[in-house]
């Protein structure tokens, strides 16, 4: 909000509007000039388009306030694979984040459900029907609510950029 909030006040007269899309989604548009500028999690894969970095992110790991988890400040990393994650669709830098973590530290893990937007993943977790990982900005509300539970794994860390990403031409 405060980056669109900026651009609004220093472009007096500049039309805005705007998509939520997956990074995938969203470089193709850039790529056909159907978007002019686009703020993304993941890996843009084409030369075509620059990125610059503008803010750090962290993913954390989210559960209902009925998990086991839920009552604990952190977890060891390997009680992972037993459990089911509920994660975004393919081409989401959410789910480039994850599966490049968990592979990275060795972690195999089983798929409850692939959602495509943050709100449904935090309904579903919150009802019980698997665990995540989502952006710590996206769930202070539901964390100030109770509605969902944040823990930390020992040994691993998602971090992540937002970049600014744009044609070159």
């Amino acid at each position: 909000n405060d980056i669109l909030r900026r651009f609004t006040r220093e472009n007096p007269g500049s039309e805005l509007t705007f998509r939520c899309e997956n990074t995938g989604s969203v470089e193709e548009r850039l790529l056909s000039n159907q978007t002019d500028i686009a703020l993304v999690e993941g890996t843009i894969r084409s030369p075509q388009i620059c990125t610059e970095d503008v803010m750090d992110d962290e993913l954390v790991l989210i559960v209902s306030p009925e998990h086991p988890f839920a009552k604990r400040k952190s977890i060891d990393a390997h009680s992972l694979s037993d459990e089911r994650f509920i994660i975004r669709e393919e081409g989401s830098g959410t789910r480039e984040i994850f599966e490049q973590t968990m592979a990275l530290h060795g972690i195999q893990y089983q798929t409850a459900g692939v959602l495509n937007n943050a709100e449904a993943i935090k309904l579903a977790v919150s009802a019980g029907l698997g665990i995540s990982v989502m952006s710590k900005r996206s769930i202070s509300g539901e964390l100030k609510r109770k509605e969902l539970a944040s823990v930390k794994i020992h040994e691993i860390q998602f971090k992540r950029k937002f970049k600014l990403a744009y044609h070159r031409n």
